[in-house]
């Protein structure tokens, strides 16, 4: 098994800013041992359900927080929710006792097992970054009284890149300006390259989008 310093090193911390990603969220369904699903319960006690630990880290000059939340197993529901999302975050501070990522993240990956989870991702490209979207937005078009329509800003779509199927939401707020949102499922082992083999198949994807 990896050091904690290992563990929780430059995997666990991915750097967002290399793809444009402002948000990243992964979700997945699966089985916890008891040990473990005591210990999770112990350390941050569940609220509604879902028990919730805390992380920032700082890439360069990019302040992160990361949110791990877990809903534990029930009668009902066999298997448990994990949730981590990535966001940017600056000036943001955790208090001191609030439960840390670092203090649960190791026991749940252990196992290194393989589950689909659905990423999503909220991305923006400024104008300085001289990117343009492969379809022309905004794109103006003919208004009519069968279409009153005379400006398209936004397109939302799905598509394939290599194999890998995904749906998206592009927006484009002015000439050079866009954001917009990425989904996709896949297959990934739950373990310390996690967070950083998301952004790499998400960053695959939107440079197809954004050449």
């Amino acid at each position: 098994m990896l050091s904690r310093v290992e563990f929780l090193g430059e995997y666990m911390e991915p750097d967002l800013k290399t793809g444009r990603i402002v948000r990243l969220q992964v979700t997945t369904s699966c089985e916890l041992s008891p040990d473990v699903g005591e210990a999770i319960a112990r350390q941050s006690p569940p609220r509604n359900g879902q028990s919730a630990f805390w992380n920032t880290y700082v890439v360069g000059r990019t302040r992160y927080r990361n949110l791990l939340v877990v809903s534990l197993p029930t009668e009902k529901e066999k298997l448990a929710q994990i949730g981590l999302r990535y966001e940017t975050a600056p000036g943001i501070r955790i208090p001191a006792k609030a439960p840390r990522v670092s203090s649960i993240i190791e026991e749940i990956c252990a196992a290194g097992q393989d589950h689909t989870f659905t990423c999503a991702a909220s991305f923006e490209y400024a104008r300085r970054d001289k990117k343009r979207f492969i379809f022309n937005l905004p794109t103006r078009i003919s208004e009519s009284s069968f279409l009153p329509i005379s400006t398209v800003d936004g397109l939302s779509f799905e598509g394939t890149v290599g194999s890998q199927k995904y749906s998206a939401l592009v927006v484009s707020e002015e000439k050079g300006k866009y954001w917009g949102t990425l989904v996709f499922d896949k297959q990934y082992t739950f373990d310390s390259s996690l967070a950083e083999a998301v952004v790499g198949d998400f960053t695959r994807i939107v440079e197809v989008l954004f050449p």
